[in-house]
């Protein structure tokens, strides 16, 4: 790391101090990859090539029996509104992977 990029690399150094997972990007799979924390981390690519590990997001589907899809809400109540007044239908709460 350049001392001139220095204050870039500061909420990633911050993130790794308080136990966040600290991914680089992969040149040669264009994918993200966990640096493991007992492994020391030089910061000796660009800014862009490192992130903290985002948080898996969390969503609720609504499925009525017999159709296929249904529909995304952002949290349970909203899922639970939205649906009242359907019938035979179920929430099915999902997290993605990452």
């Amino acid at each position: 790391m350049k001392q001139s990029e220095a204050a870039k690399f500061l909420p990633l150094i911050k993130a790794w101090s308080e136990g966040k997972t600290i991914q680089s990007l992969s040149p040669i799979t264009d994918k993200w990859n966990d640096f493991d924390g007992e492994k020391h981390l030089n910061f000796d690519n660009k800014i862009s090539s490192y992130r903290i590990k985002p948080e898996p997001r969390i969503f609720y589907v609504a499925h009525q029996n017999g159709n296929n899809g249904g529909w995304a809400y952002p949290t349970e109540e909203y899922a639970k509104l939205e649906i009242s007044k359907c019938s035979e239908v179920e929430i099915i709460k999902v997290q993605e992977v990452l």
